[in-house]
């Protein structure tokens, strides 16, 4: 039986509710009332708003490096860059951010919140830009990282519904990773999972009990969605990882792990919790990665004794 399902107490709840049945951490960081804010600090200055179609690149990690990392996506990508950035100055990467809230990076796809605000015109130009910018200078690795809960639409801006969703991620990520420079290896990052409240808000009202803020299942839909995504990079070429293992360890999700909170609202994570994935981040990336190059013996300034006559 998976860790989190059993019932050792025998009264009929699960041991992952029952450890959750306490009061919420006194030094909980960060402070549900303020975790909303947790974000990224590179996000304001890396990152690409609604209505902005500019290509905004930050750079991170040893400019000089041999090895190129491109982190590529919307706002679920930002909420990886301190843990991203943290790997590229310990390994001596040089990564470089293509950043736009709410703008799917997966070509052939529109989230409805970019086709009602200028149908999509700038969501658009920015992938244009950011595709054209990896084809010109290829990097090592691209890091796609995207919302797949986002609501898709159509060209006539009508929701699209599951199956229909399915098919278009999987066309538009088949047409994603054919647009891609061939130099580069590709990993798409999961999306973290979803919770159905909003965490934080939830653990103000229960400050006694944070069971009572649980998400009891993973909904099927979602399950599909990620099968169809992991399925369609698979077979582009790309690689699919995830570190859904180590954000959720068991079934409910847990909303605070120590005394850091997870969510800092539904679908988004909070960085002081990404902050502690760098290990397991960089252990999905670096096989994706040359070795660094080994250090060079020091020479001897000591002169070599002359052979014997």
């Amino acid at each position: 039986m998976p860790d989190g399902l059993e019932d050792a107490d025998g009264d009929g709840t699960r041991n992952a509710i029952d450890q959750h049945r306490r009061p919420v951490p006194a030094r909980l960081k960060p402070d549900p009332a303020r975790a909303f804010f947790d974000v990224a600090p590179q996000a304001r200055d890396c990152g690409v708003r609604t209505g902005d179609a500019r290509l905004n690149r930050c750079h991170f990690g040893e400019r000089q490096s041999e090895v190129e990392v491109v982190l590529l996506g919307d706002s679920k990508a930002t909420m990886y860059l301190p843990p991203a950035i943290t790997v590229a100055e310990q390994e001596g990467w040089h990564l470089t951010t293509m950043l736009k809230g709410r703008c799917t990076p997966v070509l052939g796809t529109m989230p409805r919140h970019q086709r009602s605000f200028d149908g999509g015109r700038t969501c658009r130009q920015w992938r244009d830009r950011a595709f054209e910018q990896l084809r010109a200078d290829p990097p090592d690795l691209v890091v796609l990282v995207f919302s797949d809960d986002d609501v898709l639409v159509d060209g006539r801006d009508r929701k699209l519904n599951l199956e229909q969703k399915r098919r278009a991620l999987s066309k538009g990520l088949a047409k994603t990773l054919a647009a891609m420079p061939p130099e580069s290896a590709v990993v798409l990052l999961a999306d973290a999972p979803r919770s159905t409240i909003n965490a934080p808000r939830c653990l103000q009202r229960e400050p006694g009990d944070m069971s009572a803020c649980l998400t009891l299942r993973v909904p099927a839909s979602a399950l599909r969605i990620d099968a169809t995504i992991r399925r369609a990079v698979r077979e582009a070429g790309g690689a699919y990882r995830t570190l859904q293992d180590r954000i959720c360890p068991y079934q409910p999700c847990p909303l605070v792990q120590g005394d850091l909170l997870i969510y800092k609202d539904q679908g988004h994570l909070t960085v002081t919790f990404t902050q502690q994935l760098a290990p397991s981040l960089r252990a999905e990336l670096a096989p994706f990665l040359p070795a660094p190059p080994l250090p060079q013996p020091e020479l001897s300034a000591t002169p070599l004794p002359s052979p014997e006559p």
